[in-house]
């Protein structure tokens, strides 16, 4: 009669794998007599208890020849790469633990607190996505902070790339204005 049935189970130990089947049971009585009719069991359906957030995911750019020029400050080296309106491309890839990543959210600051919008992409097949149009407008120190979003929309730790950009190259040319003659 397309009633919902809301059933409690006992606590579940969460990254197990559980199954379960269902049947229908209809009670008759007629004249006196009574009794159950039963249909038979569907299928087995499995599931997992997933209770928690997703991970923090992993941030790579990609290869330098066919994507960015900008890579990973480390503790004792950060190289400044690219420029102002140079887009980096990245890969996002989720932590070993998640296996049901379907979104990722990534904003970028720049230097001086310079935030830039919040962005989300679609997680391809293999629970990873790419962008290309991480660009930043100034030189200096970047952070690209990504989250990881899971199939219940839950969104995890985030992670942080941190890049140098380069600044840009010096003066090109000079204009003296001194040169009019006193009151001109």
């Amino acid at each position: 009669d397309g009633t919902l049935l809301d059933k409690q189970m006992t606590k579940r130990t969460d990254g197990t794998t559980y199954r379960y089947r269902a049947r229908t049971q209809s009670h008759w009585s007629h004249n006196g007599a009574s009794g159950d009719l039963y249909s038979a069991f569907s299928p087995w359906c499995y599931f997992v208890i997933d209770s928690t957030a997703p991970k923090a995911p992993q941030i790579k750019p990609k290869d330098p020849v066919n994507g960015s020029p900008y890579v990973e400050c480390v503790t004792n080296s950060c190289p400044d790469k690219g420029g102002r309106g140079i887009a980096g491309s990245f890969v996002f890839t989720p932590n070993s633990a998640d296996r049901d990543i379907q979104k990722y959210q990534w904003t970028r600051t720049g230097p001086g607190g310079q935030v830039g919008g919040t962005h989300t992409v679609t997680a391809k097949s293999d629970h990873t996505a790419e962008v290309s149009d991480v660009v930043p407008m100034m030189g200096g120190t970047h952070h690209l902070k990504v989250w990881a979003i899971d199939v219940r929309a839950r969104t995890g730790t985030p992670e942080t790339f941190d890049f140098q950009v380069s600044l840009p190259p010096g003066p090109v040319g000079r204009w003296h204005f001194d040169d009019g003659a006193v009151g001109e």
